[in-house]
């Protein structure tokens, strides 16, 4: 079985949408200003764009594969942003197609669809959990007993081992390990037509 690899450095803004915002900075080359919202007191330098715009393992699982989706479709970015500059994004479709690409790419590149994951995730869990310990109460009872050796009949009892119960689960720990954000990134931007 083949372990995941991993890319730690992964850039939230694409540094391809960066360049647009540098400037020339003499031998350094063309750069940017960030602005660290958290900290805006901050004095803010000049940085080249491979610094600027990234998170530590946004992607905790297999980030390759993340970043090989990413790559495809920020290499087609560059003719878009130039049909963009000549005010013709629209004459065909195919850089209409990169730029909702681009759209989406950084809406699963956020914070804010994390987020989203995240409660989604929640909110199934817990869903599941009061779904099980209603409907299938007897067999969850037996299951506790036999683990625990403790008689729970109560249905928030129940619940609460239900919930304890899908923690072991295939799924959680998937979504323990990144692996279903990572999984939920890819499915995003292939339902994309």
């Amino acid at each position: 079985m083949a372990t995941a690899q991993q890319t730690s450095r992964q850039h939230l803004v694409s540094q391809v949408i960066l360049k647009e915002f540098t400037v020339p900075n003499g031998s350094s080359g063309r750069q940017l200003r960030p602005f660290d919202l958290d900290h805006p007191e901050r004095h803010h330098k000049l940085k080249t764009t491979s610094s600027c715009g990234w998170a530590k393992d946004f992607v905790a699982f297999d980030s390759v594969s993340a970043e090989q989706l990413w790559g495809r479709i920020e290499a087609r970015v560059p003719a878009a942003l130039d049909a963009v500059r000549r005010g013709t994004p629209f004459a065909g479709s195919a850089h209409a197609d990169v730029l909702r690409d681009l759209i989406v790419l950084h809406y699963v590149r956020s914070y804010q669809y994390r987020k989203v994951h995240d409660a989604a995730y929640e909110q199934a869990r817990a869903y599941l959990s009061v779904k099980l310990a209603r409907s299938f109460r007897e067999p969850l009872a037996r299951e506790a007993f036999r683990e625990t050796g403790l008689h729970i009949t109560g249905r928030s009892a129940l619940a609460d081992y239900a919930y304890r119960y899908i923690e072991r689960s295939e799924i959680a720990q998937d979504q323990k390990s990144g692996k279903l954000f990572r999984t939920s990134i890819e499915n995003m931007l292939r339902a994309v037509p």
